[in-house]
């Protein structure tokens, strides 16, 4: 699809002038970026590129926030005691 400028005539010399330079500053640039396209080398595709940089950046994310699991005989435990967790936590109201 190719948006041109519109072509009304105002009337005005000079205002037509501009609007007929417009045009054609326009067309002069879509047939300047059509011959680079054509004329440059087809570059190699970006996606494994992508693909590693991003897994990169997540192991280093990873990495920094202390996000990896640690195994489970160095984990501390959460509340004070060394024994098995209670099935209902105390809740100070005993009668």
């Amino acid at each position: 699809m190719r948006f041109t400028v519109s072509r009304r005539w105002t009337g005005d010399v000079w205002t037509d002038a501009k609007l007929l330079q417009a045009d054609e500053l326009v067309a002069e640039a879509r047939a300047f970026a059509a011959r680079r396209a054509l004329l440059r080398d087809p570059r190699p595709p970006r996606r494994p590129v992508r693909a590693w940089l991003g897994s990169l950046l997540l192991a280093a994310g990873h990495r920094l926030l202390g996000s990896v699991p640690s195994p489970a005989s160095q984990r501390r435990p959460l509340v004070g005691g060394s024994g098995p967790p209670a099935a209902v936590p105390p809740t100070g109201r005993d009668r």
